[in-house]
């Protein structure tokens, strides 16, 4: 029982943010349907490719391809620092007023 209390504290000691770290900067914001069309757009030259090539895939697999880029697509931008919004959150986003400056 000390063991799991010891690992629990131990993950919780290293998933927490430091304290003594100065604030870092904010994460650039990104929305998601941006990130779906940035998606389409790479997974279509990469399928393009493939048929100059002679490679044929059935509908299923290039649905399926499209999931999986997109998905991929935003854990990369997720690790490079990025904040992936939805579309929700987006239009919140856009209806604040804005600061004005004094």
């Amino acid at each position: 029982m000390k063991k799991l209390l010891v690992a629990g504290g131990l993950l919780a000691l290293l998933l927490a943010p430091s304290w003594s770290q100065e604030p870092s900067q904010p994460k650039p914001i990104i929305s998601e349907e941006m990130v779906r069309i940035i998606s389409a757009k790479a997974y279509s030259k990469l399928l393009l490719q493939a048929y100059e090539k002679g490679w044929r895939y059935p509908r299923s697999q290039i649905e399926k391809g499209f999931k999986r880029h997109f998905e991929e697509l935003k854990l990369q931008l997720v690790a490079q620092g990025y904040a992936i919004i939805s579309q929700d959150a987006e239009e919140d986003l856009n209806a604040r007023p804005l600061p004005r400056d004094l």
